[in-house]
């Protein structure tokens, strides 16, 4: 097995002026300079006039912060963002709650029972289980990048317990110690899935030197798309699927896969559109390559999805799609008209309503309107 650089990046700055352990609650977004530290990562993996990364694969926690820390990579490389739970920040007791002993959650006795174990913690998600899972994680990602790079972007707690367990050390420290600052790089190169030589720091991309999908709705209008998605693959039924079949008509693709958090919260909408927008004509088909068949169509019963999806575990469906728009994140939705042509997209979780008013606003085009040389 060739070797390959996995490269583990923690999120940028993020926006809290409450100043609140958010460990995993979701609606915490990069602050305005979270976004240009995510911007200069990509940047310097793209070569910034020097050498460029052999990046072919990204991942990110599925948390919203470390979704935006990826797609500019992810754009950078003309690459999905591949989401992994097993990159998500660490559980914490103290979640949601100010940290200290002034007017923090310190100063209330009922907390302190958390506090008196500090080689697991006793406050939250073991130290070792944190560091098994994102090495899964790692191992994963490396087999998709063989020979290549690959990215993960997780949290500074998860990816400093790691990196202490690759070089056998003890896990438990003190916070104050850890050499994962916001945006910063720790690299290791693995052959036959070992991690054999670790950086010897994390590189300081964005110069900080301290410690410490968003459902975005593009629309083309119609003298402005390309050319028809030639899409094609197998669904996890072995039938083949072609969108080119369906010109004529309208299209909807959603890209998922069955362990995605906003995939799974998209789901129920996007199966009552389907239903309803069925009389109207429209296609629905959704691409998942990640999945093998038993998940998928656990997911696919679960929500009484009544499309098919296409097994893209080659690539091949994302790429193709690829050419005619960019697909960061995981979910995506594209709406085609019905020339085949991109008319819309919804990076991320997918609101009902908004989707259903793109679909009908696709729907409402002359069916006459010709397609763009």
């Amino acid at each position: 097995m060739a070797a390959t650089t996995v490269h583990l990046i923690r999120h940028g700055e993020v926006h809290n002026p409450e100043g609140v352990l958010y460990g995993r609650l979701p609606g915490y977004r990069l602050s305005d300079r979270g976004l240009a530290m995510a911007r200069k990562v990509a940047d310097h993996l793209a070569g910034d006039g020097l050498v460029r990364a052999d990046i072919t694969v990204v991942v990110a926690s599925p948390l919203e912060r470390a979704q935006q820390t990826a797609a500019p990579i992810a754009e950078a490389f003309g690459l999905p963002i591949r989401s992994d739970e097993r990159l998500i920040e660490a559980d914490n007791y103290f979640q949601g709650l100010t940290f200290g002993v002034g007017d923090g959650s310190l100063r209330h006795p009922r907390h302190w029972r958390h506090l008196i174990n500090p080689f697991r913690p006793s406050w939250g998600e073991p130290y070792r289980e944190q560091a098994d899972r994102v090495l899964a994680a790692v191992d994963a990602a490396r087999a998709l990048a063989d020979g290549h790079e690959a990215v993960l972007v997780s949290h500074q707690l998860p990816i400093w317990v790691t990196r202490l367990s690759v070089e056998h050390r003890r896990l438990w420290h003190a916070p104050r110690r850890r050499e994962c600052s916001l945006a910063s790089v720790q690299s290791a190169c693995s052959e036959s899935g070992t991690i054999t030589s670790p950086s010897a720091h994390p590189s300081d991309v964005v110069g900080q030197n301290y410690q410490s999908g968003d459902g975005s709705v593009t629309t083309w209008a119609e003298s402005s798309r390309g050319a028809p998605v030639a899409l094609k693959g197998t669904d996890f039924e072995g039938k083949t699927v072609a969108v080119s079949a369906w010109r004529g008509a309208v299209v909807v693709i959603n890209n998922w896969y069955a362990g995605c958090p906003p995939c799974r919260a998209e789901a129920p909408g996007l199966v009552r559109l389907a239903n309803q927008e069925s009389a109207a004509g429209v296609h629905w088909i959704g691409i998942d390559g990640v999945d093998d068949a038993g998940a998928a169509q656990a997911f696919q019963r679960t929500f009484s999805v009544p499309y098919p999806s296409i097994a893209d575990t080659d690539g091949l469906a994302v790429a193709a799609l690829q050419g005619s728009v960019p697909i960061q994140a995981v979910p995506t939705t594209v709406v085609l008209d019905r020339q085949g042509r991109v008319a819309a997209r919804v990076l991320g979780q997918a609101d009902e309503s908004t989707l259903k008013a793109l679909i009908d606003g696709v729907i409402a085009e002359s069916p006459g309107a010709s397609a763009t040389p």
